[in-house]
């Protein structure tokens, strides 16, 4: 027996949908038109604004869903489940691999890590660098490095 489809199911600003994903619904302030599985973070300057999550940036981040929004419009935002993301070019990731923010590019994710730092001994982080805050997930499948590659990963919030 086959898969059914079901529509996403959307209360206010706020959608389940089908694919994994919980997901918000924010305005874009990133200053561009949206691109599907950019990690954004809140806008300090515009109520329910997004913008282009800095590298290993500490805030709650999300992952743009919606595509070619300009900037100023409506988009949706996966908070945390089952969603794309878009890797740094050139960097590959693997099945289960660990996801985190890229420390050098705004917006992209490095999902080239098997591991989390010291993910073997979790009372040992190191106190200098505390890379494990800047995960968002782990990768759900194998994607080759080239440019503007995205990757499903499993998200979450921590």
């Amino acid at each position: 027996m086959g898969v059914t489809f079901t529509p996403a199911i959307a209360a206010g600003r706020l959608r389940l949908h089908p694919r994994g994903s919980f997901d918000v619904l924010m305005i874009n302030k990133t200053g561009s038109p949206s691109v599907l599985g950019t990690i954004v973070s809140m806008d300090p300057a515009q109520d329910q604004g997004v913008i282009v999550s800095l590298a290993q940036d500490l805030s709650v981040n999300l992952i743009v869903q919606s595509v070619g929004i300009p900037d100023g419009g409506w988009i949706w935002c996966t908070l945390f489940g089952r969603c794309q993301v878009l890797l740094a070019d050139s960097t590959a990731t693997a099945r289960d691999n660990w996801v985190r923010l890229h420390a050098t590019i705004n917006g992209r994710a490095d999902g080239s890590s098997a591991i989390m730092p010291d993910e073997l001994n979790p009372e040992v982080f190191p106190t200098s660098t505390r890379k494990h805050l800047f995960g968002i997930g782990r990768a759900l499948e194998d994607v080759t490095a080239g440019t503007d590659k995205l990757a499903w990963i499993m998200m979450r919030q921590s």
